[in-house]
């Protein structure tokens, strides 16, 4: 039987691939966690299933020893890696998104594979504040569009977050011939009951993508009552959710914000969002998808930019979704989503995203890499 190597980190998706693997009959699975520091892991909750690796140069001299296949899930090993995997294994790169995405700035060439407009006009100012910052990022950006390119002539097979990424992958690289591979990180665990509540939830990390500085603007203008902003905050970067929490949510007595600083388990989360009947995703590239549906399953009311990634996908799905430019007024936050169009999005979701039918659907396309 062929192996295939898993490379993640500590994250906390990977408990959900370490159970989807696990039933498929083509090959065994290890799941190799590059994790530098001593600490403990955190957020992977089998962690007796990991093979637990300090470096990339031991992580690759494992892999061609002894595998056949190798799963990168996100790109958390650095492209100039790549290159370095045996030529008999044959490389899956399961994208997140932040692998995928760069800023289409006036002052870049190409970078990733997917260069968008990521930032909002007051969040664009804060991201380009320091020119030096900019320096710094213009000469990052050119070395990873080198080893990007090689990277993108290595991989063979790819999966994106949304079907519509990978469109636009093969239309912005003609050249490349990386095959399309399903998957996605599909749980079985329910979504927890119902939204029933007028909070908003916004964003979904401390990431800048998120653009909560322009839509928190925007809710400064709108008539909120005694309604609370829920602002998931525990991971992503530390300077800029303390950039948040000074100069917005701790200082700002318009709105009443709650953010969360700490993790917490999914259970909790569920039952915090069912006081959440309105949903607000400022992210123009592909983000937070897992909160995204797990808002629509809830029935809210979900908010994105038109121009956003997980907006056009959603459109295309069929899903009933509102834009922050023209719908994020009092109006539409004043009533919840009507019953007939939560019924409608969930059932959306439940045909697109079966748990069974996808296992099916994974081992055969798992079968088709095996040869």
């Amino acid at each position: 039987m062929k192996k295939a190597a898993h490379i993640c980190v500590d994250e906390k998706f990977i408990d959900i691939a370490i159970d989807m693997f696990s039933q498929i009959s083509e090959f065994a699975s290890s799941f190799y966690c590059l994790h530098k520091n001593q600490a403990p892991i955190q957020y992977i909750k089998q962690a007796d299933k990991l093979i637990v690796v300090r470096s990339e140069r031991e992580l690759i001299h494992l892999i061609n020893a002894d595998c056949d296949i190798v799963f990168l899930h996100g790109l958390h090993l650095k492209p100039y890696y790549i290159s370095f995997f045996a030529p008999k294994v044959k490389i899956v790169w399961l994208s997140w998104g932040y692998d995928l995405y760069s800023d289409n700035s006036v002052c870049f060439t190409q970078r990733m594979p997917l260069h968008i407009n990521m930032y909002a006009p007051l969040t664009r100012k804060y991201v380009y504040k320091n020119k030096m910052h900019v320096v710094k990022k213009i000469i990052k950006k050119l070395f990873l569009t080198y080893f990007y390119n090689r990277m993108l002539r290595r991989v063979n097979y790819m999966s994106t977050v949304l079907p519509v990424e990978y469109d636009l992958i093969k239309l912005f690289n003609k050249n490349i011939k990386i095959k399309y591979f399903p998957f996605c990180y599909l749980s079985k665990d329910d979504v927890m009951g119902q939204v029933s509540g007028s909070n908003i939830l916004l964003g979904n990390s401390a990431t800048i993508a998120n653009n909560h500085i322009d839509v928190i603007k925007q809710l400064e203008d709108i008539e909120l009552k005694d309604r609370t902003v829920v602002l998931p905050l525990s991971y992503g970067s530390l300077s800029y959710r303390d950039f948040l929490l000074k100069n917005y949510l701790l200082s700002n007595s318009e709105v009443n914000f709650q953010p969360i600083t700490d993790f917490i388990q999914f259970r909790a989360y569920c039952d915090l969002l069912n006081s959440c009947g309105y949903a607000i995703f400022g992210h123009k590239r592909q983000q937070a998808v897992g909160n995204v549906n797990l808002m629509l399953r809830k029935g809210a009311k979900v908010f994105l930019y038109q121009d956003s990634i997980v907006y056009q996908q959603l459109l295309r799905d069929g899903y009933k979704v509102f834009t922050i430019e023209h719908d994020l007024n009092e109006k539409e936050l004043s009533s919840l989503l009507p019953e007939s169009e939560q019924k409608r999005n969930q059932q959306i979701f439940e045909k697109k995203y079966n748990y069974n039918n996808y296992i099916v659907e994974l081992n055969h396309a798992c079968k088709v890499l095996s040869v």
